[in-house]
């Protein structure tokens, strides 16, 4: 577990750190002292305050609230939609609903070169915002191409950003020592 010392109090909450906040979260967590008490914050706690602090500092970014899945689920796509020369790809409902989805691309151009390197990110909240097509018993999300390269750069933007806020506020919440 990391420990920090803090000496501010705002109300019912302590101020930690940020950086003292991400190692919590990859750590067993976090011991605040405050005022010869202590406080312990378990690191899917510090994990989740986190993520959700980058994001919301960071520029609300188009996938959504990713940081509330826990999991990611990997797709390959063989071959996209193609829809008059623009490429869309068709991501089955059920792939989303427990977790994200990386989707990568085996798909090559004429030229041998696949659509995309790499993997790019999906979210419910993020399929949602386009029409969808029935396909047998399968509802697939249409989603162009050209959209997913915008929202994975907005993320890649979002997350390589440095916070600007300093300290996160948790409500003090002291443990009893028996």
């Amino acid at each position: 577990m990391h420990e920090v010392n803090v000496y501010d109090m705002n109300n019912n909450d302590v101020l930690v750190p940020v950086n003292d906040v991400l190692k919590g979260s990859w750590s067993k967590g976090l011991v605040v002292r405050y005022n010869r008490q202590r406080m312990i914050v378990n690191a899917d706690i510090c994990k989740n305050r986190y993520f959700a602090f980058v994001i919301e500092k960071n520029e609300k970014d188009a996938i959504g609230h990713y940081e509330r899945h826990s999991t990611t689920n990997n797709y390959y796509i063989d071959t996209p939609i193609f829809n008059g020369g623009d490429y869309q790809i068709g991501i089955a409902d059920f792939r989303l609903e427990n977790s994200l989805l990386k989707v990568f691309c085996n798909y090559k151009t004429k030229s041998g070169n696949k659509l995309w390197e790499g993997g790019y990110l999906i979210s419910k909240e993020f399929a949602q915002k386009y029409s969808t097509m029935k396909q047998g018993k399968l509802n697939l999300y249409i989603i162009p191409l050209e959209d997913l390269r915008e929202c994975q750069s907005s993320i890649k933007l979002a997350l390589s950003k440095k916070p600007s806020i300093t300290h996160l506020p948790f409500t003090w919440n002291p443990v009893q020592d028996v």
